[in-house]
């Protein structure tokens, strides 16, 4: 069974081909989400539904979708518990996929570490797919679906335009988040106009004790918290699951 962990709904978004290709292969998927996706006090119903539909398209069931309703924007906070109810609903698996360790989101951060602890444990290989960063870029500038060459090698999945297309489309599901979706869309359409790939970079533990890039995180630029905060929760995760 292939596990895929969202930190928010619409986070699938950057990953939807490999998922799909897995279903078309016959494979069983299964998605996790951590979060509940309020953040801001919006409403979660809505944007678990546009996910559910969404996946629904790429061929994965509704019953084999997860919502462990974490707090949007404060997973970090939350690793110990987030990772006794992973593994408590997540068996099964073997192989993990999880959003990039980038310093993008600190929820995709602390997905990262929370989906390689997990594949430890169960002693299966882990996947990163990136969803957006902002390494050696001002303010809050970034780019979608781009893979951190610190990351190590990628195995890309080059897209035809049939399947380029279909993913813009997909990207215009998510109408109760069209205020971030002002913001991602013009990234993703100029990497699958552009680029036209999905990749997959192997996860490490290694990876997992550096910092992501240089400079200051695409999440610090933007407010969100600070990489103090993240590291305070952090650090003692990674050294009991992860040293």
């Amino acid at each position: 069974m292939h596990l895929f962990l969202f930190p928010h709904p619409d986070d699938e978004f950057a990953v939807a081909q490999p998922l799909a290709d897995l279903r078309a292969r016959g494979e069983e998927v299964r998605c996790v989400y951590l979060t509940a996706g309020g953040y801001g006090g919006q409403a979660t119903a809505p944007r678990r539904d546009e996910s559910l539909r969404v996946l629904a398209t790429l061929g994965v069931y509704a019953s084999h979708v997860a919502f462990l309703d974490f707090e949007d924007g404060r997973l970090h906070a939350s690793l110990e518990p987030a990772f006794a109810a992973l593994r408590e609903r997540a068996t099964g698996a073997t192989a993990i996929y999880l959003p990039a360790w980038e310093g993008g989101h600190q929820d995709h951060d602390a997905a990262h570490l929370l989906g390689l602890a997990f594949a430890r444990d169960i002693g299966a290989p882990a996947w990163q797919f990136p969803l957006y960063q902002g390494a050696g870029l001002p303010g809050p500038l970034f780019r979608v679906m781009a893979p951190l060459p610190a990351n190590g090698a990628s195995e890309a999945r080059r897209t035809s335009i049939g399947e380029r297309l279909a993913q813009l489309r997909r990207c215009l599901a998510y109408p109760s988040q069209w205020k971030s979706w002002i913001g991602l869309w013009p990234g993703v359409a100029w990497h699958m106009l552009v680029d036209g790939r999905f990749h997959l970079q192997p996860a490490t533990l290694e990876r997992a004790r550096q910092r992501p890039h240089a400079g200051a995180l695409l999440f610090e630029r933007r407010g969100f918290t600070t990489a103090a905060d993240f590291a305070a929760s952090a650090e003692p995760f990674i050294a009991k699951h992860l040293a």
